[in-house]
C-alpha cells in the first residue's frame, strides 16, 4: 500500500525514530514556576482565630446518633471499656475458672447422658 506523507508528518516520524519528542514546539526542560510559597501571606479567607466550640451546633442527623448511642448505653446494649475490662476480670477470675473446671471434673456421669438424650430428640432437619 502506498502512503503519501507531507513535509511535518514526514520531520514528526523522523524526530520519534530519533527519540525526540515529536512536536517540535515541545520543551524537554521547561522552565521551573514555583507554585507553592513558602511565605506566609495575608487572607481574608483564613483568619488567625478560629471559632469557638460554643458556636458550634450539631446537625440532626449527629444528634439522632448520639441520642441512638446514649439509649444504647443506658440499655446496656453498649458497654463503655471500663464495663469490659471489668467483665473481662471476671471471665478470667481463676477461682471461678477452678470451681468450674472442678464441677465439670467430678460431675455425674448421669447428668452428661441426659444432655445427650435431648439431643437425640429434636426433629430433623429439613433439607
Amino acid at each position: 500500500r502506498e502512503v503519501t506523507l507531507t513535509p511535518r508528518e514526514a520531520m514528526l516520524v523522523r524526530r520519534m525514530r530519533a527519540g525526540a519528542f515529536a512536536n517540535p514546539e515541545t520543551e524537554m526542560y521547561p522552565d521551573f514556576v514555583d507554585f507553592v510559597s513558602y511565605k506566609k501571606e495575608i487572607s481574608s479567607l483564613y483568619r488567625d482565630q478560629y471559632e469557638p466550640k460554643r458556636r458550634f451546633v450539631p446537625s440532626k442527623h449527629e444528634r439522632a446518633k448520639v441520642y441512638q448511642i446514649m439509649q444504647g448505653l443506658k440499655s446496656g446494649r453498649i458497654k463503655t471499656k471500663a464495663k469490659l475490662m471489668e467483665e473481662k476480670a471476671k471471665r478470667d477470675d481463676p477461682e471461678r475458672l477452678f470451681t468450674q473446671f472442678a464441677s465439670t471434673l467430678w460431675n455425674d456421669d448421669d447428668d452428661d447422658e441426659e444432655e445427650h438424650d435431648q439431643g437425640d430428640r429434636l426433629p430433623p432437619r429439613l433439607p
